[in-house]
């Protein structure tokens, strides 16, 4: 009886060693995909004002444009000051005549 005893004893340890390392594991998961997660909120916040402020230069954009192409407004407009700042100079819109 005492050796059946010593015996399932034995086997409870190592049973609760292997839950424990499984539950250790299943921890860290949990951890990283909240992390990866809040990557992607955050990510995807910044994909979202970019597409919104691409919107409204796109507007920006269609307003001010002859329909023969022409810009129509001046360099000291509100308009003018908000595309500039949007374009980099990579930008076809960065190469018009103001």
């Amino acid at each position: 009886m005492r050796i059946l005893l010593h015996d399932t004893q034995s086997n409870f340890e190592k049973f609760s060693a292997r839950v424990d390392k499984l539950y250790a594991g299943v921890a860290e998961a949990k951890e990283e995909i909240m992390m990866v997660k809040t990557l992607f909120q955050g990510e995807h916040e910044i994909l979202n004002g970019e597409m919104v402020d691409l919107g409204e230069l796109f507007i920006y954009y269609s307003m001010l444009c002859h329909r023969d192409g022409s810009i129509r407004l001046s360099p000291s407009s509100y308009i003018y000051t908000h595309i500039s700042t949007h374009l980099d100079a990579s930008s076809p819109l960065a190469t018009l005549t103001w």
